[in-house]
């Protein structure tokens, strides 16, 4: 019988590591070009600000909302098939639209894509004991994904241009909607208390652990802008795309030693590492002076994102009961997306005034006030131990 579990247990690692690679090809097609594709539209800095902080904020909505309902139902699947099956279908209209229409559904796009690939993480860590432990492992299968995406959309986008952008994000959208048809649901046993985002507000290890990755988000934000920057010192949109392969390239063995690096070792340790690298690069980044520099910078990606990525994952799951995770998830995607608009609000009026040089210097500022939290939640909370929960499939 345990045979049996077994095998069943590790079918579902590989579908998630098969989900997660086409997941990651569309979100690169999106989150790696969706900023020169408002450029090509005809918008200046100011208004790709703007719409960005649009869909950053509509995220936030999505993630509240969605991540809410599926704690409450305690299920996942039965929210993901929908929200695919509507990507899918705004996805296919979205070339053909612009001025507000094309505000209108870049805010729908975003409301589902952003719970979509949170829940999806959410969804692998805790389906079986077995998914969790090869989490590492089902994110490097994410990594891979995203970096031989961006080489290749970047040199067919170099060719071909950005119009048809949308229609191949449809494409590999039809994919992952078949395969996570495939996948069985999580059941999330039911705690007596209820499930409330305010709850969560009352477990002050998930509040400092919500400020940090947050701002760790925000830090993400600025550094889309990053794509900018490249066109600016002499980069098209190929240099965009291998910039982004190597940096997700590169990722992959820390996803695959994820068990070995976490072993032995204080998870705040880690992530202090991964900032400290973080400042580095983006100071490097400030005093760039072609967009070779950029490319080799995307190589310091193996210290910073991935460790980042998988010790902060392990950290909310330890902190928060697993009938609540969905909706401790969704509360972090808000507060990065309240962050993270905020910027957007006002990053075309910063790089107007200062140059795109404000990029690396604001992503170098964040990156210090996320080391601080990161040495309050040292101080407070980083013990050996580990809370353990039960899942059921």
């Amino acid at each position: 019988m345990r045979g049996g579990y077994g095998a069943m247990a590790r079918s579902e690692v590989v579908k998630f590591k098969e989900v997660q690679v086409w997941i990651n090809i569309w979100s690169c097609i999106y989150n790696l070009f969706i900023l020169v594709y408002l450029k090509s539209k005809g918008l200046d800095n100011v208004q790709v600000g703007i719409v960005n902080a649009i869909n950053i904020i509509a995220g936030t909505g999505g993630q509240l909302i969605l991540g809410y309902l599926c704690d409450l139902k305690g299920t996942i699947k039965k929210f993901m098939i929908p929200m695919l099956i509507i990507l899918l279908g705004i996805s296919m209209i979205v070339s053909y639209l612009g001025g507000n229409l094309l505000i209108i559904a870049i805010a729908i796009l975003a409301f589902i894509q952003a719970p979509v690939v949170m829940l999806m993480t959410t969804w692998a860590i805790n389906s079986s004991e077995e998914t969790r432990r090869q989490f590492g492992g089902i994110r490097a299968f994410a990594a891979l994904g995203f970096a031989f995406t961006s080489l290749i959309a970047g040199k067919i986008f170099e060719v071909i241009g950005l119009n048809n952008m949308f229609f191949f994000y449809a494409f590999f959208m039809l994919i992952t909607l078949m395969r996570t048809r495939s996948i069985k649901d999580i059941k999330i046993e039911k705690s007596s208390k209820k499930v409330s985002p305010f709850i969560l507000l009352k477990n002050k290890e998930f509040i400092l652990i919500m400020i940090i990755s947050s701002v760790y988000a925000l830090v993400m934000n600025i550094i889309s802008f990053s794509s900018l920057l490249m066109l600016d010192l002499g980069g098209t949109t190929a240099h965009v795309g291998l910039s982004a392969f190597i940096a997700a390239l590169v990722e992959a063995p820390v996803y695959f030693g994820a068990q070995k690096l976490m072993r032995n070792r204080r998870k705040s340790s880690l992530l202090i590492f991964a900032m400290t690298a973080y400042t580095i690069r983006f100071i490097f980044m400030y005093f760039a002076t072609s967009y070779i520099h950029l490319l080799l910078l995307s190589f310091t990606q193996v210290i910073t994102y991935a460790i980042f990525e998988i010790v902060s994952k392990y950290m909310t799951s330890e902190a928060v009961p697993l009938e609540q995770q969905n909706t401790a998830y969704s509360v972090i995607g808000a507060v990065s997306s309240v962050l993270g608009g905020g910027f957007s609000i006002i990053a075309g009026m910063l790089i107007n005034k200062f140059t795109l040089k404000v990029i690396p210097f604001s992503a170098a500022v964040a990156s210090i006030v996320v080391l601080i939290f990161i040495l309050i939640y040292a101080k407070l909370y980083d013990k050996d131990e580990k809370i353990k929960y039960r899942y059921t499939a």
